[in-house]
């Protein structure tokens, strides 16, 4: 019986350096990531970025990791006239720390389309989703075709395929709406590769 309880004792105790050790490198990982996550958003105050904002005053940003590894994120700024994505290297120290912009997302004026479409039912759950919503509107004979997209979930220059799509007739009234995930030809939305505008 104390043969049992001996080894019963060193299990439990196994166990629980165990779970500690655990815990502690869960800690350290997190903690880890909460650093280099404020290192990454330093960098969009930087020369190069400050730049590619053409005198805009940034609304917002955000920083989200792109590996596993907490040393590389993508940076999206949302500017008044457009969202710019930002390939982000935030080594361990700091000052080698770097943000190179890599697409602008232009913004769609506003149109009777589009309200119309941000009125519906889709449209509304798919913003209340989205953190960086950007709009497009493409027309094709009678019928207009708004979609909404996550510029968050842009790979590098390349958008997200899911969105909320609105199809409206020739008199604004929707014909249709859903969520949409794939591809699709003719989204409509303009985008800028670094260095191209006039």
């Amino acid at each position: 019986t104390m043969g049992k309880d001996e080894v019963g004792a060193r299990d439990k105790c196994a166990h629980r350096v165990s779970a500690a050790l655990a815990l502690v490198l869960v800690a350290g990982w997190i903690g880890l990531r909460a650093r280099q996550h404020e290192v990454a958003l330093g960098t969009l105050d930087s020369t190069l970025m400050t730049e590619a904002y053409e005198g805009q005053k940034p609304i917002t940003a955000a920083v989200f990791p792109i590996s596993n590894t907490p040393f590389s994120w993508q940076a999206v700024v949302d500017l008044p006239r457009n969202y710019l994505v930002a390939s982000v290297s935030a080594p361990w120290d700091k000052t080698q720390a770097e943000a190179k912009p890599v697409r602008s997302f232009l913004k769609s004026p506003t149109s009777p389309e589009i309200q119309e479409a941000a009125a519906t039912q889709t449209a509304g759950i798919f913003t209340w989703f989205a953190r960086f919503p950007l709009t497009s509107l493409q027309e094709e004979a009678n019928l207009s075709m708004v979609s909404i997209t996550d510029v968050r979930f842009a790979q590098g220059d390349v958008l997200s395929t899911l969105r909320a799509q609105v199809t409206l007739d020739d008199s604004n009234k929707v014909v249709k709406q859903s969520f949409r995930w794939g591809e699709d030809e003719g989204l409509g939305v303009r985008s800028e590769g670094l260095g191209s505008r006039p």
